[in-house]
């Protein structure tokens, strides 16, 4: 059995925030949630599921 299967609950909220620390750690986006959708998309960095 995997582990950590997709449909998880919880691996979305997980794959957003691990998206949203490692944007901020790279200074290319947002601190808020609330600012998200106007940040600029990294190609090849989204980790959505």
């Amino acid at each position: 059995m995997d582990p950590n299967p997709v449909d998880a609950p919880g691996a979305r909220q997980l794959a957003d925030t691990y998206n949203r620390e490692l944007r901020q750690e790279l200074g290319l986006a947002p601190t808020s949630r609330r600012e998200a959708p106007t940040a600029t998309p990294i190609a090849g960095l989204d980790l959505r599921f």
